[in-house]
């Protein structure tokens, strides 16, 4: 990683410097910015400010800093950027640049915000679900009698997100063949979600499966293949500094 520091440079820092420690933020200050999904920096989402690393105090940044900041970012972009590429084709996080006046150095750390899938397994009686409401269970039944009694298992797929969720009209046999989503059938499966995935399509959201099992008419099962998108981060921290 380089970058020459121009005199201008060198002067503004030494200008920040005087105001950092007449505002009492000491010789340690950071500033920190919004990575955007085109990997540029975005200080749109944060306060334009410094803070003392010791402290917390903070003061106002300027356009000359910003330019000089802007400039490293963008002159080593592929460098600050690699750790993000191990994660996904969008980039997106957060940035810090940590100015060291004591020994008059520059470093850098970034919070990479990806995200992951945690998936779990549910199974259950559908029966159990309509203790209540025995007709909407003899309905399900009777779908199933109309439409493909001769297969024992219907998957039927469902995604999720944003606080919308749907579950898709065409499910499959144990064969792969196309099974249309019917009412009562399409019923049960977001019954099963209420019940056991609560909260299914809120957020990063969730996909999955549901197979029912009609082995037996009077005893029908669910197995739910549950995978819920989660947002995650980690923090890199980088090796290079710069001098000025």
């Amino acid at each position: 990683m380089e970058f020459n520091f121009t005199d201008e440079d060198k002067k503004n820092l030494n200008v920040l410097r005087a105001r950092c420690k007449v505002a009492g933020l000491g010789d340690g200050i950071i500033r920190e910015f919004r990575i955007d999904e085109n990997g540029n920096l975005d200080d749109s989402w944060y306060t334009d400010d410094f803070t003392s690393i010791t402290n917390e105090l903070t003061i106002d940044s300027y356009p000359e800093i910003n330019k000089l900041f802007y400039q490293i970012y963008e002159d080593n972009q592929s460098y600050f950027l690699s750790p993000f590429d191990e994660y996904s084709e969008e980039t997106r996080g957060r940035f810090m640049f940590y100015i060291n006046f004591k020994d008059k150095i520059i470093s850098f750390s970034s919070v990479i915000n990806y995200y992951t899938t945690n998936e779990s397994e549910t199974e259950g009686i559908v029966s159990e679900l309509f203790n209540t409401k025995p007709q909407a269970y003899d309905e399900f039944i009777e779908i199933y009698q109309n439409t493909t009694p001769e297969y024992r298992k219907l998957t039927f797929t469902f995604d999720g997100g944003g606080d919308s969720g749907y579950i898709e009209n065409q499910g499959e046999n144990e064969d792969g063949d196309s099974v249309e989503l019917t009412g009562p059938i399409e019923d049960v499966c977001y019954e099963i979600l209420g019940l056991e995935y609560s909260g299914w399509e809120i957020d990063e959201g969730s996909s999955g499966n549901i197979v029912f099992d009609f082995s037996d008419v009077n005893n029908v099962t669910y197995h739910v293949y549950f995978n819920m998108n989660v947002e995650a981060d980690d923090d890199h921290e980088y090796d290079e500094v710069l001098k000025f």
